[in-house]
């Protein structure tokens, strides 16, 4: 069964990676594939105006627009829902895809009911949303674990009812925390994502339907694992309690095991830095790292699948030069990257801190490091 995730140009590359991470862990018969780009807006399509981003829409309502000011973030234009389903519609032709694979748009854009996403009736396209979910989850949210949620709601919501109209009769008015909430009130959305449950009505349906029990786990395991993640997080605010990380595989990749095995995506210069400065706790003095060139050559060597032994050995040359500021720049960009994966005050315990006479040091206590 297969499930392909396309995005417009619009939608962070490493959101579509992270979200897409988790779904292929998903244990189950949906097969989750990466697709390809596409501009939604330029196929001149009918542009609204999204006027109250915190309401939801009924399909009972008429659908108005106006432009009373200038549009500038995307997710203030409103797309028509068959606008949204005909860029599927495109990809399924271009690809050649049978009427029994699934497709789901990724969209920085908003819709003309100003749902979070939608399935079209008789046939298997989809749209989700991907911006505007700091705005009910905080600044500091995963975009990838509500966007994973959704996907796995809409997916089972497709296989629940055969049209609007009926799946309007078990919509829930008044949140419960279920799936199905119709959260008339977008900020309603907290509840039934950070519980991930389905009601015992909504579990009636599903049987109902005789939906492929592999297919409501695989969908279940990742609600389970959006609900795991977004209560980490909202403890580790509190408690400013560090995430266990991962060192994975042959290439030593970075997970945060306890952030939904979120990736820190480092590129292998600052992978190699990185894992030299995680083996020697005490800490290293930048101004000698020449003296550490042989394994931080062994590091590179190890994680680079571009250039040659001589292309290696002049970028860790460069690192170690002291006229050069290379290794400011990779430690700078290794302080970014961990800081817009886990937030400023999360980060600090990972990212390689200066004792103030030049020697470097992360601060992680290595008990939470883990090798597989």
């Amino acid at each position: 069964m297969n499930i392909h995730i396309i995005r417009d140009n619009l939608v962070n590359a490493d959101v579509y990676a992270d979200l897409l991470a988790i779904l292929q862990r998903s244990p189950g018969p949906m097969n989750f594939i990466a697709g390809e780009d596409m501009a939604v807006h330029e196929r001149g399509f009918e542009e609204g105006e999204i006027v109250n981003y915190d309401q939801i829409i009924p399909l009972d309502f008429a659908y108005l627009c106006s432009f009373s000011e200038p549009i500038v973030q995307p997710w203030e234009i409103a797309y028509t829902w068959d606008d949204l389903f005909s860029m599927c519609i495109e990809y399924r032709a271009k690809k050649g895809l049978p009427d029994a694979d699934s497709v789901i748009l990724l969209t920085e854009y908003g819709n003309e009911m100003n749902w979070f996403g939608s399935a079209q009736e008789g046939a298997n396209n989809f749209f989700i949303q991907t911006s505007q979910w700091s705005r009910f989850f905080g600044n500091n949210v995963e975009q990838r674990l509500p966007l994973a949620y959704e996907v796995a709601a809409w997916l089972l919501r497709k296989r629940m009812f055969d049209s609007w109209s009926d799946a309007n009769a078990l919509l829930h008015d008044k949140p419960i925390g279920c799936m199905n909430d119709f959260c008339r009130d977008k900020n309603e959305v907290t509840l039934k994502i950070r519980t991930g449950d389905v009601c015992p009505e909504c579990l009636n349906q599903l049987q109902k339907r005789d939906v492929n029990p592999t297919i409501v786990r695989q969908a279940f395991h990742i609600m389970d694992h959006v609900r795991s993640g977004l209560t980490w997080k909202q403890r580790t605010d509190f408690l400013k309690q560090a995430s266990r990380l991962e060192v994975r595989g042959p290439l030593m990749k970075l997970f945060l095991l306890d952030s939904g095995g979120l990736e820190v995506r480092l590129n292998p210069l600052e992978r190699a830095l990185y894992h030299l400065l995680l083996e020697r706790p005490e800490g290293i003095e930048l101004n000698r790292l020449d003296a550490e060139r042989n394994q931080l050559l062994i590091y590179y060597s190890q994680f680079a699948t571009q250039g040659n032994a001589s292309a290696h050995e002049r970028t860790v040359e460069a690192l170690c030069n002291l006229q050069e500021n290379a290794r400011f720049i990779t430690l700078s960009r290794i302080k970014r990257k961990f800081t817009e994966a886990l937030g400023e005050e999360l980060a600090r315990h990972y990212i390689p801190e200066n004792n103030g006479a030049g020697v470097y040091r992360i601060p992680l206590d290595r008990e939470f490091v883990f090798r597989t």
